[in-house]
């Protein structure tokens, strides 16, 4: 590997010579870049730049200088960036409905289930007073016929609502209803505000 050696002269010339060929090489102090500043890994034909420090920056991709993204570059990447939120966030807004009403349909079955369990053992359904707190918590004068706890815990619906119950139902006249009220809150609806019932 050749190594480069610059020197400065009186008459304001850099003095440039490699070691292997002792070839001298000149470069006249007219030119940007001939400044004992930055006297390494000057190349010739490259324009001056500088950082914010005020010493010259150039690329690491050859002599064009460092430079920031201008006001028309940044708005496109903004445009495009918009353009693909627009269009990627209605199906993740559709998959997380979708995913709360799975786990509705399956919250709603479990419950079913832990209702009959409780009726072989007590020989009726929970009355629509009792609701279906009686699953984790015996019936009061009923303690030595009730064998549960029927569920581990009573929780809220996917959209933070208590699951309902009816007995007798208007689905089921003989047995019960047992639903929730979807994403509004409220019985009946459609799509994302539709109940979820086992009648369904």
């Amino acid at each position: 590997m050749k190594t480069r050696y610059v020197t400065k002269v009186d008459d304001g010339t850099l003095s440039g010579f490699d070691r292997n060929n002792a070839q001298p090489r000149v470069a006249r102090a007219s030119q940007p870049w001939a400044d004992m500043s930055n006297p390494v890994g000057i190349e010739e034909g490259c324009p001056q730049g500088r950082n914010r420090f005020g010493k010259r920056a150039f690329s690491e991709r050859g002599c064009r200088p460092d430079a920031g993204f201008t006001l028309t570059e940044i708005m496109v990447v903004l445009i495009v960036i918009g353009i693909i939120a627009a269009a990627i966030i209605p199906q993740f807004i559709g998959t997380t409905q979708d995913a709360k009403v799975s786990a509705a349909k399956g919250n709603v079955s479990e419950l079913e289930a832990a209702v009959e369990r409780f009726y072989v053992h007590m020989d009726r359904y929970p009355t629509t007073e009792e609701g279906l707190k009686v699953l984790v918590q015996a019936p009061t004068g009923e303690e030595t016929k009730w064998r549960g706890p029927y569920i581990k815990m009573l929780r809220n619906d996917p959209w933070g609502q208590p699951y309902q119950y009816r007995s007798p139902g208007t689905h089921h006249a003989s047995s019960f209803d047992l639903w929730s009220k979807g994403a509004d809150g409220a019985d009946g609806g459609e799509g994302p505000n539709a109940d979820v019932g086992n009648w369904q």
